[in-house]
């Protein structure tokens, strides 16, 4: 392991991680899902079928040290070398800023227009 793991790596990254966040495997191997982050090497699981491969994307649902939780299992956020196996997904999260920042236009429009039409009956009934 130590020949293996001489380099040092560094996990700032994974400290940002939190619940909801969308999340992009970055490891060149498939990561195993477990059932138990506390009995991380059980052989005798039944989730060791389940794998996320390179590029695809989880979501965290819980998270508990250097483990998460997704509807699947537990997966582990670093190697045993101490390597992240997972980067935030900051595309998705661009395309759901995106879509949040329309529809607060698209709100924000609207209650201009309320108010507007409130405004223009009031001065309509003034006049009268």
């Amino acid at each position: 392991r130590d020949a293996i793991c001489s380099h040092s790596v560094k996990m700032d990254g994974v400290k940002l991680i939190n619940v909801g966040a969308d999340l992009r495997c970055i490891s060149r191997q498939p990561v195993r899902y477990r059932e138990n982050p506390d009995k991380p090497r059980d052989s005798s699981e039944n989730k060791k079928h389940l794998l996320v491969r390179r590029s695809e994307r989880v979501t965290v649902m819980n998270r508990k040290e250097d483990w998460i939780q997704t509807v699947d299992g537990w997966l582990p956020l670093r190697s045993v070398c101490g390597k992240a196996l997972f980067a935030v997904d900051w595309r998705h999260l661009r395309v759901l800023k995106k879509e949040a920042d329309r529809q607060r236009k698209e709100d924000e429009e609207r209650l201009v227009r309320r108010c507007c039409s409130t405004l223009d009956y009031a001065l309509a009934r003034a006049r009268h």
